[in-house]
């Protein structure tokens, strides 16, 4: 066999193996629980300082118990838990809190004296609440001792807590990540946004974006895929691509702004129903046509008010409202970039092939259609609950 002929049927071997990779790492994330930003508010009262804690309690478990699955199913685990199994993880919760939380002042620890937890009955009768209840939340306060003469203080939470909105009684609000250490606020007067302050939280936001897209956004990266795997060429890919952003760029600065407002329900279920009609028209159309870019730009609008929803999730207040939007619009921007990035390295070469459409494009597409039929028969019967 010569040269060029083996490496048909290896580069064939090689890009379904590549893009079942790829389909595989992308199903994983799917199944994650999407959780809410938690609260943290750190008061000072003469010599005691007093932190309290309002966090995801879904989120708070599946990180102590490695839980895995979808929204309803996580919450359907973490409600499943008996009496004795919630007494232990929370026992077990409160002591990981209380070791990995690090109040310092000046740079110098000072330990938690003491920690107001809720009781085992207490988070029972939380997770009793109806599934598609938003008000699991964990919450907790700890008191502690201020140093005399302290001048500055900075927050560490258990990182199974997740992100937190932080403010400082002083007043200052800032953005406190999972885990991770705030910047140091001053306890001598009010705390003023600064340049460094805008920088991280424009880069936080523009990360937030991306991790919407790669991993966490499987209904949105199916749909680019459609638009991937339907360009015939490099124009092609780019309308269909630049009638999608420019579309849901608008929705979601109109939808984060609070000007247009649709429930949510009705647009996850429509989002799901343009991965099906994208798919569907990739088996059946060979050449796009003028109607699928105005089609792409409509479903381009409602995928934005999917990103408007995450957006405001995770809205911190304080700081420049046109930091956070182009930050986080900039991070879908490269998380779709990814996307066609990877697809292209697993699929592209081959694109001109005679045997690109019916052994690439159309069996991916048919699962495709697949995977977004069954989301929007799983969502419409959510939207009719």
């Amino acid at each position: 066999m010569t040269v060029p002929r083996l490496i048909r049927p290896v580069g064939l071997l090689f890009s379904r193996l590549a893009l079942a990779i790829w389909l595989v790492l992308l199903a994983l994330p799917a199944l994650a629980h999407r959780f809410e930003l938690g609260d943290a508010q750190l008061s000072i009262e003469g010599d005691r300082y007093r932190v309290a804690v309002s966090a995801d309690l879904i989120e708070a478990f599946e990180r102590h118990l490695g839980l895995n699955g979808s929204d309803l199913f996580l919450v359907e685990q973490v409600r499943g838990l008996n009496l004795d199994q919630i007494k232990s993880a929370l026992s077990e919760i409160r002591a990981t809190i209380s070791e990995e939380t690090q109040i310092r002042f000046d740079g110098d620890t000072a330990d938690l004296r003491a920690l107001s937890f809720p009781s085992p009955r207490d988070v029972r009768t939380i997770l009793n609440r109806p599934p598609d209840s938003t008000e699991y939340r964990l919450v907790f306060v700890g008191y502690g001792d201020v140093p005399p003469e302290a001048s500055a203080v900075s927050v560490q939470l258990a990182p199974l807590l997740g992100d937190m909105r932080l403010e400082v009684k002083v007043p200052s609000t800032t953005l406190l990540q999972a885990g991770r250490t705030s910047q140091t606020l001053s306890l001598q007067g009010t705390q003023e946004t600064t340049l460094i302050t805008a920088v991280a939280e424009f880069l936080y936001f523009t990360w937030q974006g991306i991790i919407h897209i790669v991993p966490y956004g499987l209904d949105h990266i199916l749909f680019v895929l459609c638009l991937f795997l339907f360009a015939q060429t490099v124009r092609d890919l780019i309308w269909q691509i630049t009638a999608f952003t420019v579309a849901h760029s608008v929705t979601l600065t109109l939808g984060w702004l609070g000007w247009v407002n649709l429930p949510t329900v009705f647009f996850e279920t429509l989002i799901a129903l343009s991965i099906v009609y994208a798919a569907v028209e990739n088996v059946f159309r060979k050449k796009p046509t003028s109607a699928r870019f105005i089609l792409i730009f409509f479903f381009g609008l409602i995928h934005g008010f999917g990103f408007a929803s995450v957006l405001g999730e995770i809205n911190p207040s304080g700081g420049p409202l046109l930091f956070r939007l182009i930050g986080f619009n900039l991070g879908v921007e490269i998380g779709q970039l990814v996307v066609i990035a990877v697809a292209f390295l697993a699929v592209g070469f081959w694109r001109k092939e005679p045997w690109y459409r019916p052994r690439i494009v159309l069996p991916v597409s048919f699962v495709i259609a697949l995977v977004g039929a069954y989301w929007t028969a799983e969502r419409a019967v959510a939207a009719l609950a």
